[in-house]
């Protein structure tokens, strides 16, 4: 397996470092998931990923592509 066939990603802990890995993570066109023991936790994650893929994007950094963030609740 090479490092180019990894396309599903699961992060354990949705705290601030957690958020920001999920992001790299989906900026590299991969599924992920994140998973923490607190549902607050995941709300937040969700909060802050919207927030950083809209910042991202304003500066171009990044485009974004059809039903990118569908998979945020």
């Amino acid at each position: 397996m090479k490092v180019e066939d990894i396309k599903r990603i699961l992060i354990i802990g949705g705290g601030t470092m957690g958020s920001h890995i999920a992001l790299q993570f989906a900026v590299h066109a991969c599924d992920i998931v994140i998973y923490d023991i607190k549902e607050e936790a995941l709300a937040k994650a969700v909060t802050s990923l919207r927030k950083m893929a809209a910042s991202l994007t304003s500066y171009n950094w990044c485009r974004p592509s059809p039903n990118a963030l569908d998979w945020l609740p």
